[in-house]
């Protein structure tokens, strides 16, 4: 198979990974690039550079040496073009797979193909989160345009591929396909090599680390508060490490570790190089992802840590719902409420960080359950010995690159041998407003779908509030969506009795607001634990 892509990052692929952010679309397209260029399937990768990077041949050179295995060098099975070459190379009609790393370059590369294919083309896509604004312009682009045989969209979890068939009516089938990881260095530490990795970074030598690694922000990944809640009361300590990717947030979680009395035991670090993952998993005993925003697809990190024989403790929120199984670790349910029309109308207005921030909100994760799970795998040093064998032989059978590598090569395969057949369908105009419908991934990536019969009652910390406690900490991007009024009418409301969500508005009496808002408000008392979620037949008491 030969296969092309149009515009890579040559800065991604010059320095693998190293000088770039650890996140998983950076390291899942490092990862694809390798196969295309290595696999023994894959005959030839096709790279049409922009003419900046065409014209810097020493860092095409460079491109070359990371990408290529020492034993294929010199084979042919890397090419260099200047995307103005795109329709001569193509002219040769011979069978090929375009390949798109996101649903961004969607539009563009179908585009191309259709313009300058001569020989059958399967158009194959990659997505890494579906909902950017820019990416629904995308898919909106390509509605309209004819069904080929074998053009696919690729999505990395089941919950993704479902929210978007949902959400579109595209001229491409939708798989999906768990994401592959590089094991380079992903072993289980023995106690002295433990030791040692522990010393690099300065940490305490005894007692149980749990670790979160990646994007420290919770607009993109999830909020790391709920980590620092579950420590208070008990032993251990928490490693956060990774990149800030929200300004000031460190600062906010030293200062909520001081507030709640365990400053001593949360370890901040920073950026790092991603060649280091390995030795911070190994330094540590428990991994933590409390993954809770639409950004987040499928947890790579989490399946690194497997590798490194930990135990896992992790939402069940989009893919993490289908890589955890109970005896390597513990999966909590999520919740995710239907979002206020504003924010769907405001969309188009607002910076995707903001956006994703504000649906964060709304989605929560079962805090006595999570408090539960991970305060008993640091608790118990047996269960965690045994939690992360399982954790490593679950990898090993499920995750490791030579098991997913088949299915993948596979995938491509059928998707090409479709396109041979030159099969087109026309399709009619289904083009959707700009506004996006977040509503429709919310409900597919939470575990637990929205049901009006939701109720919310008043939790430990929402009491304290009352009592002259705490109040919720309001991130200051969010302050217009909130009222502090509704928010305290709403913990009153609760301390009386449980609320259905489907009554809330009604019972908050003179307060003009919407269902929905009532809820998003609702959502954010129990995303912090002032409020707790429980489900509720309807046959109970509708006076509720």
């Amino acid at each position: 198979m030969i296969v092309s892509i149009v515009c890579p990052s040559i800065d991604l692929v010059t320095n693998p990974l190293n000088d770039l952010d650890v996140n998983g679309a950076n390291i899942a397209v490092w990862i694809q690039l390798r196969t295309f260029a290595n696999h023994p399937a894959f005959e030839c990768l096709e790279l049409f550079l922009t003419p900046r990077d065409f014209a810097d041949k020493d860092k095409i050179r460079r491109f070359a040496h990371a990408l290529l295995a020492l034993e294929n060098r010199g084979k042919g099975k890397l090419s260099f073009h200047s995307v103005y070459a795109v329709g001569d190379v193509w002219a040769d009609g011979l069978p090929r797979i375009l390949h798109s790393d996101d649903l961004w370059a969607l539009s563009r590369d179908r585009h191309l193909r259709d313009t300058y294919a001569k020989g059958p083309i399967a158009h194959l896509c990659d997505t890494h989160c579906i909902a950017h604004l820019s990416l629904h312009r995308s898919l909106n682009e390509v509605a309209s345009l004819d069904h080929v045989d074998g053009d696919s969209i690729i999505a990395c979890s089941r919950s993704t591929a479902a929210a978007l068939k949902a959400s579109y009516d595209l001229p491409y089938e939708v798989h999906w396909h768990h994401r592959r990881i590089d094991p380079s260095g992903l072993s289980p530490a023995t106690p002295v090599e433990r030791q040692a990795e522990r010393a690099r970074y300065g940490l305490p030598a005894d007692g149980p680390l749990a670790l979160y690694l990646g994007r420290v922000t919770p607009a993109m990944k999830g909020e790391l508060m709920l980590l620092i809640d579950a420590l208070v009361g008990h032993p251990g300590g928490l490693v956060i490490t990774g990149v800030n990717n929200m300004p000031g947030y460190p600062e906010v979680l030293r200062a909520y570790a001081e507030r709640r009395g365990v400053a001593d035991r949360v370890f901040q670090f920073g950026r790092f190089a991603p060649g280091e993952r390995a030795h911070w998993y190994r330094a540590c005993d428990v991994f933590l992802f409390p993954a809770d925003c639409l950004n987040e697809a499928f947890g790579q990190t989490t399946i690194e840590a497997m590798a490194c024989g930990l135990p896992v403790v992790q939402s069940a929120w989009d893919g993490l719902k289908d890589t955890l199984h109970p005896d390597a670790g513990s999966l909590i349910p999520t919740y995710a409420a239907p979002a206020p029309e504003r924010l769907e109308h405001l969309s188009v207005a607002l910076e995707t960080p903001s956006l994703f921030l504000a649906l964060a909100q709304s989605t929560v994760i079962d805090r006595e359950a999570w408090f539960q799970a991970q305060q008993a795998w640091m608790g118990d040093p047996e269960r965690r010995r045994v939690g992360g064998r399982a954790a490593r032989l679950l990898y090993e059978q499920s995750f490791a690159p030579e098991v997913l590598e088949t299915s993948f090569v596979a995938m491509f395969k059928a998707c090409l041998d479709r396109a041979k057949s030159g099969c087109r369908t026309p399709r009619e105009v289904r083009v959707r407003a700009l506004s996006v419908d977040y509503s429709v991934a919310l409900d597919r990536y939470a575990s637990c779908a929205w049901d009006p019969n939701t109720t919310f009652t008043e939790a430990k910390r929402g009491l304290e509030w009352r009592a002259g406690g705490d109040a919720p900490y309001i991130y200051g991007e969010i302050e217009p969506l909130l009222d502090p009024s509704l928010l305290a009418m709403i913990q009153e409301r609760a301390a009386r009795g449980p609320i259905k969500a489907s009554r809330l508005a009604s019972l908050l009496r003179g307060a003009a607001t919407t269902e929905r808002d009532a809820v998003y408000h609702a959502m954010f008392l129990a995303k912090q634990g002032f409020l707790k979620i429980t489900r509720m037949d309807t046959s109970e008491d509708p006076s509720v």
